[in-house]
């Protein structure tokens, strides 16, 4: 083999390693159980409810529902951003965590609130690729709620 021929098996080797690098950081996060009531994932500071609460149609009432719950003595909680909801899919999805083992279920549409005060529910549709490729699809009939805080 010439020069040429090593340098393209070099090349093309290098940028294997360099994808699957780009894909390490999604294989990290892990859940761990805080309590029987709420659960943490590794990659954040964040504190999530561990079983789901009801389904509501109406935005409000899940904001309401959220706000008004108290799990391990806090009472500061509230509905989560897209992206945090998409960071506890991903804790699933890549991560060491296992829905069934823990308990816990991820299925369904979610209430979300973004950061400029709007509630909506939705879910996270898987994407093709290793990248962050997952579009948001949002539910026309309502959702179910989780609690996170800080």
């Amino acid at each position: 083999m010439n020069n040429t021929g090593q340098a393209i098996i070099t090349i093309c080797f290098t940028l294997f390693l360099l994808s699957l690098a780009g894909c390490a950081h999604l294989a990290s996060p892990g859940i761990t159980a805080a309590s029987s009531a709420t659960i943490k994932v590794s990659t954040s500071p964040l504190q999530w409810q561990r079983q789901r609460g009801p389904y509501f149609t109406n935005p409000e009432e899940a904001k309401n529902y959220a706000e008004q719950l108290e799990l391990d003595g806090h009472t500061d909680w509230r509905l989560p951003t897209r992206d945090e909801m998409l960071d506890f899919y991903y804790a699933f999805d890549f991560g060491s965590a296992r829905a069934s083992e823990l308990g816990i279920n991820i299925e369904g549409y979610y209430w979300v609130m973004d950061e400029d005060g709007t509630i909506n529910a939705g879910s996270w549709c898987d994407g093709e690729i290793c990248e962050i490729s997952r579009s948001y699809r949002a539910s026309a009939k309502g959702g179910f709620v989780r609690g996170v805080r800080q």
